[in-house]
């Protein structure tokens, strides 16, 4: 995903963060994207569940949308959608992301959970 002129989002997740590059430094976008990584960690570090953050987030649609580059969420409707996504892949266990809809490229859900072993 790219602002309009053409820089790259990059969103990096782990435990106790979330790092949100994206637009020119100094502009909206960039300032912006900051404050709700700034938010999301000192709610991940408060203790807030992330359930709720990713529930909120996931499918949220706006521009840009589209491929990421990232080879875990491959594709977002929005910057949200993608952060969501990374959050869902650090702290939601797979019955969770399930529940949500989220899967990773090539996983064999919805199968897995609808097929009996072996079958």
């Amino acid at each position: 995903m790219t602002t309009s002129s053409g820089v790259p989002a990059r969103i990096e997740t782990s435990e106790t963060e979330v790092l949100i590059t994206w637009g020119e430094p100094g502009t909206t976008t960039a300032g912006l994207a900051e404050t709700l990584s700034t938010v999301l960690t000192v709610a991940l570090r408060s203790g807030v569940p992330a359930y709720p953050l990713v529930e909120e987030l996931l499918d949220l649609r706006f521009v840009p949308h589209g491929p990421t580059g990232d080879s875990l969420v491959p594709s977002a409707s929005s910057v949200a959608d993608h952060v969501a996504r990374r959050l869902a892949f650090h702290h939601l266990t797979p019955e969770e992301r399930h529940k949500l809809g989220i899967s990773a490229p090539g996983s064999p859900w919805p199968d897995a959970y609808t097929q009996a072993p072996n079958s």
